[in-house]
């Protein structure tokens, strides 16, 4: 698949699995699926629709006063006017 092409490219390999990884858990937690959805079933550099809406997807760093600041969150949403408050 496109992801696993992606992450065999990338150096920074732990960094881009997260960025996937949360892209994926924004999804599923949009439809209300959960984990009841395959994660190999869909492709989030494709482009993916939710009730026939098109997804964006909002990739997020954060850093907290800790020795690891590798942390990702994600938003996924139909509305692309929407503000992530604190990022």
């Amino acid at each position: 698949t496109t992801e696993i092409y992606t992450l065999s490219l990338h150096d920074a390999l732990p960094i881009c699995f997260l960025e996937i990884w949360t892209k994926k858990e924004a999804y599923i937690k949009l439809t209300g699926l959960g984990m009841q959805t395959p994660l190999n079933e869909f492709n989030v550099f494709h482009s993916l629709q939710y009730k026939g809406q098109k997804l964006c997807f909002q990739v997020i760093d954060v850093e907290f006063n800790t020795w690891d600041s590798d942390y990702k969150i994600c938003v996924c949403s139909t509305d692309t006017e929407y503000e992530v408050i604190g990022a």
